[in-house]
Parts: C-alpha cells; structure tokens; sequence
C-alpha cells in the first residue's frame, strides 16, 4: 500500500542552448519536502530502481505540471516532453536520463521551468518504493498531496479510521480488518441472495427480507404440519367406521377391534382380508360382498378368502394359534 508524492529538484541549466542529459530525481538517505511533508527515506536505491522499470516499462513520461496525473485523468491533453529511459543510483541519490522531443528541448532551453517534481511512491512510514514519472515545473512540491488517481493510495491512518480501528493502528491491524470485511462483503452477498435482494442492498432490506423468508417459510411447514393431521383425522374417522360397520355381521372382539383399526389406517385391503376371515355373527345376514373396499372385486368363494388369509398370515407372523384365539376360521 503506497502513497504517490511529488518532490522538487532543481533543474540543470541548459549547456550551450542544450538539455541536460541527466536529471536529479531522488535525494539520497531522509529527506522533507519543503512544505514540512515527511520524512521519506531513500532505504534501497537500486530497488527503487528494479522497481520502477518493471512490468515492461522501458521509460518513464516526463511532463509538465503533473498533467499526466490531472490533465489525463480528466480525459484531456497530457503529452510528454522527453522521456527517462534509465535510472543512476548516485552518492546524492537517484538520477535520471532523459530523451528530450524538441518540445522539451525549448522548454528547458529557453528556461521556461526552474525545477524537476518527480512522482514516487511511497509504503505508510516513509520508504520510497518507485518512482513513476516526473515534470517539469516551478511549484516545488506541487501541492504535496495526494493524487486521487490509479497509482495513489491512501495513508495509513485515513485507511484505519474507515475500517473503525484507531488511527494509531498498524499494518497487521489494519490487514487484519480488510480481511474480516471481505468477509463481510461475502456473507452480505449471500445473504443477499437468500433475501431475494440486489447484491449492494443496505443490511436493513436484507434483514427485512430475511424475516419474510423465515416467516413464510414457517407458516409453510405449519400448513404442512396442519394438512398430516387433518389426513390422519380422515383416516381414523375412515377406519372407525369401516370397523364399526363390519362388527355388525363380523365378531370383533374389543381386543381385536383397536388393532383392526389401526391396520386399516395403515392398510385398508389388509384389513378387510382379515374382517372376512372372521365367524359371522349369529343371525346376521348379508350379501357376501357387503364388506369390501371401493374398487375392490370381492371374494367369488370361500377358498379366495382362505387363499387370501394364509397370505396375509405368512405376510404379519400369525400363526394358527394366533386365529383361534381370536375366533377364525383358520385353524380351527
């Protein structure tokens, strides 16, 4: 995280109407700036030279009045009048060689600026780390501050007290934070998201989203929750009636008329297998198809049921003993 300043050197006067060939752009070991800026240190020269040509920068722009960082950002003219095409690491500091275009060279010959700015950057305590570009200008230092483009960063203190921390924070504080808010930002996404709302909502539409989701979502399952009961209601008022129509032609004890009933909750067919396999009760007349399911062909003779019944007794266990406790047929 760096931070992009002008400084201000003298400019070499121009030798026999020519320009100089080289220019003084970075004062050795810690220095200020004139209006009281600093202190920034030149640590490590030959880095800040590696640095500054990297990522296939051949040269650098030298401009002037800094028109590269305010005319070019606004969309107008910033040309350049030469360009530093290498770096020298001097006793007094960094040097740079200058390829002047004759804009430059009239500039410089008829003494049109006074000095070099050169932009560098800098880490939040101090370090020069690079150096961008330079201008020519008469404004030592040209405002000092800042430049609010792509290659400025902010200082360390304003950066802590957006993140909430004190502006007395450190580094690692500070990477702590911007850490937790990216995770931030990725759970306000998703949330986002569960909400049904755009990924740059406030956290108060999100929230509210939310709740409408949960409070939906419950009433869903007590609906849900309400019909399984209702269904289990039918199914019980069903059976009960089945069974209680079936005792009046079959005998059902009270032993065996709970678990007929819960077994036509579970089985219907199942049931009415059994109730037909059950003695009459004495006197009792009725058609033989008087008991049996809807859409159920019923029983042409007595083998079908005995048929049925052995099926049913090998499907659930029950065993001869089983039947005549209960008074079947089968078995006895």
């Amino acid at each position: 995280m760096s931070e992009t300043i002008h400084l201000f050197t003298a400019l070499p006067p121009a030798t026999d109407g020519k320009a100089p060939e080289w220019i003084h752009l970075v004062p050795s070991g810690t220095f200020k700036c004139r209006d009281g800026r600093g202190p920034f240190r030149l640590a490590n020269p030959q880095d800040v030279i590696t640095h500054s040509m990297q990522d296939g920068r051949i040269h650098l722009p030298l401009d002037e009045n800094h028109s590269t960082d305010r005319a070019a950002t606004a969309g107008g003219s910033a040309p350049a009048i030469g360009w530093i095409e290498q770096l020298e690491a001097r006793p007094d500091g960094i040097w740079g060689r200058v390829d002047w275009n004759q804009s430059g060279k009239t500039l410089v010959a008829d003494r049109a600026y006074s000095g070099v700015s050169p932009a560098i950057g800098t880490t939040p305590d101090g370090v020069v780390t690079r150096i961008a570009r330079a201008s020519l200008t008469n404004l030592p230092n040209l405002t000092l501050t800042s430049l609010h483009n792509q290659e400025t960063g902010m200082k360390l203190e304003d950066i802590a007290k957006a993140l909430g921390l004190s502006a007395s924070a450190t580094m690692d504080e500070v990477m702590a934070a911007l850490k937790r808010a990216r995770g931030f930002i990725s759970t306000h996404t998703a949330l986002a998201e569960l909400a049904r709302a755009d990924s740059d909502a406030p956290a108060e539409q999100i929230v509210s989203g939310l709740r409408v989701r949960v409070l939906a979502e419950d009433a869903h399952t007590q609906r849900i929750k309400s019909l399984e009961t209702e269904n289990a209601d039918l199914r019980q008022k069903a059976a009960d009636a089945f069974i209680s129509a079936a005792a009046a032609k079959k005998v059902i004890s009270a032993e065996l008329k709970p678990e007929l009933v819960s077994l036509h909750m579970q089985n219907p067919k199942a049931a009415d297998i059994w109730i037909k396999s059950l003695p009459d009760v004495p006197g009792a007349s009725a058609p033989a198809d008087t008991l049996h399911l809807h859409n159920q062909t019923p029983p042409t003779s007595g083998d079908q049921v005995d048929a049925d019944m052995a099926g049913m007794m090998a499907d659930f266990g029950v065993t001869d003993e089983d039947i005549k406790k209960h008074g079947g047929k089968h078995g006895a």
